[in-house]
């Protein structure tokens, strides 16, 4: 009798495993089915990049078939950009005319790299000029003290802060600043001075 009351402690304990298993990979399957716009939409310090992405309406590309690379800028990210620009902006959606949403528009294209799909492992192979989304304009990558670097056509660096959330349709890497196209950063420099941007 002890041995069959062993027998189903045992069977018993298995099941249970076998359910928590099963639990675990229809999570890691739920978070891979989602697009890279859902990726971005629930991370928690990535609301002002959510915002900037409805109002230029990238999100919407964001949910097509890709594949992507997106390189998303931290709230935190977005706060420095902004004391940037001094007086002129303080939230993102202040950027509310034709022409300021083209170039938040274009801000967040330079952060994508279209046809692309590039996990952490392969940044050593793709060390050098990245072409973004935006008209073909570039930025550099590098690995650095064992950290990714990016490099923007205002000559400040970016740091990736988390890497390799893969959606359905690419991958978002989280970075510490948003990285400027030549057009945005020249705008900032006309509002306040290249030295004020950090």
């Amino acid at each position: 009798m002890r041995t069959i009351s062993t027998l189903k402690k045992t069977l018993l304990l298995l099941s249970f495993g076998l359910v928590i298993i099963s639990c675990d990979s229809d999570d890691d399957i739920s978070v891979h089915q989602k697009s890279v716009a859902e990726v971005v939409a629930i991370q928690t310090d990535l609301n002002d990049l959510n915002e900037a992405l409805s109002i230029t309406g990238l999100d919407v590309i964001l949910e097509s078939d890709g594949p992507y690379t997106f390189f998303a800028p931290t709230d935190e990210a977005f706060a420095k950009l902004l004391r940037s620009t001094g007086h002129h902006y303080s939230s993102v959606d202040q950027f509310d005319s034709p022409a300021e949403v083209e170039l938040l528009r274009n801000i967040l294209l330079y952060h994508l790299l279209p046809d692309e799909n590039i996990f952490s492992i392969q940044f050593n192979n793709k060390q050098g000029q990245m072409t973004t989304a935006l008209d073909a304009n570039q930025f550099t990558l590098v690995m650095h003290d064992n950290e990714i670097v990016i490099t923007d056509a205002s000559s400040l660096e970016a740091r990736l802060t988390k890497m390799d959330m893969g959606g359905s349709n690419g991958v978002v890497h989280k970075t510490d600043r948003v990285l400027l196209p030549q057009e945005a950063f020249q705008h900032i420099d006309v509002l306040n001075g290249a030295d004020d941007i950090e």
